[in-house]
């Protein structure tokens, strides 16, 4: 476009939004679920651990989960951008390394079972892939894009849907 800080701003956006669909997703899941954290199990749990609610979040890995976002859109919307860039896979390589690396340490912490931190690095990966997606659809491409709210027994199910 001839202004890179607008470009910026524009990314910066759409990394952004992915965050917040991410964060708003996770704390659905994760208030619905209610899964005891590992250190939630340890017979010489205080107390205070025992009541606080926080100890009963584990499922899925918010951290885990918000690092894969910003891991794969950061290095989605860069290799849009740049495609002829040769710090994109270097990029994608160190990025999602960081994001990885946080997912063992929320298990080596004790704060979430592997289950949590591999669903968690799978649905922030999908929202990084996905939201800076649908910000590529244009209309003069024909590609559509619909995100659907369905009603289904014991809840809802969100369906993203594009057509090209």
């Amino acid at each position: 476009t001839g202004a890179p800080w607008k470009d910026f701003l524009v990314d910066s956006m759409i990394v952004s939004e992915s965050l917040a669909i991410s964060i708003g997703i996770h704390q659905l899941v994760s208030l619905s679920t209610q899964r005891p954290r590992p250190y939630a199990y340890s017979t010489e749990l205080g107390p205070a651990l025992a009541d606080d609610a926080n100890s009963y979040l584990s499922f899925y890995s918010g951290h885990t989960a918000n690092s894969f976002v910003a891991a794969t859109a950061t290095s989605y919307v860069f290799s849009v951008r740049y495609p002829r860039s040769s710090w994109r896979i270097p990029l994608w390589a160190v990025s999602h390394g960081l994001a990885a690396l946080d997912g063992y340490l929320r298990i080596a912490a004790g704060y979430h079972h592997v289950s949590d931190v591999v669903v968690g690095a799978i649905v922030g990966s999908s929202i990084g892939l996905v939201v800076p997606t649908l910000h590529r659809s244009d209309g003069s491409s024909g590609r559509q894009a619909r995100l659907t709210p369905m009603p289904v027994p014991g809840g809802a199910v969100l369906s993203v849907t594009w057509t090209n």
